[in-house]
C-alpha cells in the first residue's frame, strides 16, 4: 500500500514515524508516494503557499533524504537550507531496509529528474515513458516505471462499452475543466473545449483498456511491453466486480499475453 504525502504538509520527523508505522503494521508491505505538490490552489486553501518549481524539488529532496536517514538509523540530525534537526528518533525502525519503496510521479523534466536521483519508480503515464528513459540513460539512474491505465471490464465486449458510455454520459464537465485549466487556461475555454463530446470522452476515459477479459488482456499485454513499464497501477471503476473478472479470467490471459512478448506477470496481492 503507498500512502501520498505533500513534503511541504509534514514534517520529516513526523512522515518518517507514519511511515515506520504503517511499515510494521503491513509487515514490510508499505510505501512512500512523494508529492512535492503542482496546484496552488490546494496549497492556498491550506494557507501555504506553493514554492517555486525548482526550489519545491530541492525541497522535496532534503525532504525525503532526512526521512531515509531516520529509516536507516533510527536517528537524525539532518542539516539543510530547508530542516535542522537534533537528535530526532524514529523508533522502532521500518521492516523495509534500509527503508521502505519511494516513488514519485514527476511529470516535469525537473519532477523526471527528482524521480531518478531519489526514487525507485517513477510513477506515471506511459506519454512519459521515452522521457523517462532519456533522463535515466542521461544520470546513469535505475529508476524503474510503474504505468497507470483505466480499466472497465465485463464478461462482454458490449457490457463494457455500455458501463464506459454511462461514465461519460454522466460526467462532470466543469469539474473536468477545473482540472484542464489548473492555472495553465481560464477554465471558461476548456469548459468550451469539453463540448464536443469526443474530447469529453477522452478527458474522462483518457487511455482505458475497455472491453471483454480477452479484450483487456491484449491490450495490457501489448501496452506493457511496447511502453517496457516495471508495474502496472490499474484504476477501475467498480473495484469489486471487476477485480472479480481479472481474478477469474484476466491474469493468466494478461501473463501469457506478456510470456509471447519476453515479459512475466507477478501480482503484488
Amino acid at each position: 500500500m503507498f500512502t501520498t504525502m505533500h513534503t511541504e504538509l509534514f514534517n520529516p520527523v513526523v512522515a518518517a514515524k507514519f511511515g515506520a508505522t504503517m511499515d510494521q503494521i503491513g509487515n514490510g508491505r508499505w510505501g512512500l508516494n512523494v508529492v512535492a505538490g503542482w496546484s496552488a490552489d490546494d496549497f492556498n486553501s491550506m494557507g501555504l503557499q506553493l514554492r517555486e518549481h525548482e526550489d519545491r524539488y530541492a525541497h522535496a529532496a532534503a525532504w525525503l533524504s532526512a526521512v531515509r536517514e531516520l529509516w536507516r538509523d533510527g536517528v537524525s540530525s539532518h542539516q539543510s537550507p530547508y530542516f535542522s534537526l537534533d537528535g530526532a528518533e524514529c523508533l522502532p525502525r521500518p521492516i523495509q531496509q534500509p527503508g521502505p519503496v519511494v516513488v514519485n510521479a514527476g511529470h516535469s523534466p525537473t519532477g523526471i529528474k527528482f524521480a531518478v536521483d531519489n526514487a525507485d519508480y517513477l510513477f506515471t503515464t506511459d506519454a512519459k515513458a521515452e522521457q523517462l528513459r532519456m533522463i535515466n540513460e542521461e544520470l546513469g539512474g535505475g529508476v524503474g516505471y510503474i504505468g497507470r491505465r483505466f480499466v472497465i471490464v465485463r464478461r462482454t465486449r458490449q457490457e463494457a462499452y455500455d458501463v464506459a458510455e454511462r461514465i461519460v454520459a454522466g460526467g462532470d464537465r466543469l469539474a473536468q475543466a477545473k482540472l484542464l485549466a489548473h492555472g495553465e487556461r481560464a477554465v471558461a475555454e476548456a469548459e468550451a473545449e469539453l463540448a464536443d463530446p469526443e474530447r469529453l470522452r477522452r478527458t474522462i476515459l483518457g487511455n482505458a483498456a475497455i472491453g471483454s477479459p480477452s479484450d483487456v488482456a491484449a491490450d495490457l499485454g501489448k501496452w506493457a511491453a511496447d511502453a517496457q513499464v516495471d508495474g502496472i497501477c490499474l484504476t477501475m471503476y467498480d473495484y469489486e466486480q471487476e477485480l472479480q473478472i481479472m481474478s477469474e479470467l484476466v491474469w493468466e490471459q494478461l501473463g501469457n499475453e506478456l510470456d509471447s512478448r519476453g515479459k512475466s506477470l507477478h501480482l503484488e496481492q
